[in-house]
């Protein structure tokens, strides 16, 4: 379990099922994440119960500590890739940096990962600021592809090393 001021981090349970479809079920958070075709109840289940309950040590809930209410996730993949979902009613309180530099600390102290890499859609510029106030850095993009929605999007990469996170320690 990771704490902050105002939030817990923590692996998912399954009694985080209704939580979990209740933060799937608007589809604009999701719409530039990797879980933007999961859309039907049995597509959301199948990724909470098969991606989110068998990684506990790498995809976390983040619930809203005054409520205990389940407000979005944040996980890592291979490599210290990291996608992170916040619902709308609680986007621009400053949530997601807060979750995302506690997340990225557990990542270097407790996974042993050298890097962090987080990835947009250049159309999602607040996802952009996200990650710079969690301390990554441009890096230029993936390349440009087509999104399920029709949009055509360019894959901004931001990282942050080891060594700019020790660095920012003092």
């Amino acid at each position: 379990m990771i704490e902050t001021e105002r939030l817990v981090l923590r692996p998912f349970t399954s009694s985080d099922a209704t939580g979990f479809a209740r933060m799937f079920a608007d589809p604009e958070p999701r719409q530039y994440t990797r879980y933007n075709e999961d859309n039907t109840p049995a597509e959301i289940q199948a990724v909470f119960e098969n991606h989110f309950l068998e990684n506990p040590d790498t995809s976390f809930a983040i619930v809203l500590k005054s409520t205990q209410e389940i407000i979005g996730f944040f996980e890592f993949h291979e490599g210290g890739v990291m996608t992170y979902l916040l619902m709308k009613d609680q986007w621009r309180k400053g949530y997601m940096p807060e979750a995302g530099r506690a997340a990225i600390d557990y990542a270097f102290r407790t996974l042993g990962y050298d890097g962090i890499e987080g990835d947009y859609a250049d159309v999602n510029g607040a996802s952009g600021r996200v990650l710079e106030k969690m301390g990554l850095q441009p890096d230029g993009d993936l390349g440009t592809f087509d999104i399920p929605n029709g949009q055509r999007i360019t894959v901004m990469v931001y990282r942050l090393t080891r060594q700019q996170w020790l660095e920012s320690q003092h």
